[in-house]
């Protein structure tokens, strides 16, 4: 996947409870909330490629 600005946007309701677990996740690893899940979806990208 190639890397440019990020401008677009993604909006995303959830529950309370888990908003808090993701942010416990990402807190864990030391990322912001949007990195993380950022970052898990590209992994998960990845493995379906394959």
């Amino acid at each position: 996947m190639k890397e440019t600005t990020k401008t677009a946007v993604i909006r995303l309701r959830v529950t309370p409870e888990f908003k808090l677990a993701v942010e416990k996740a990402a807190a864990e690893e030391n990322r912001t909330l949007s990195n993380w899940i950022e970052t898990v979806l590209r992994e998960k990208i990845k493995q379906e490629e394959v």
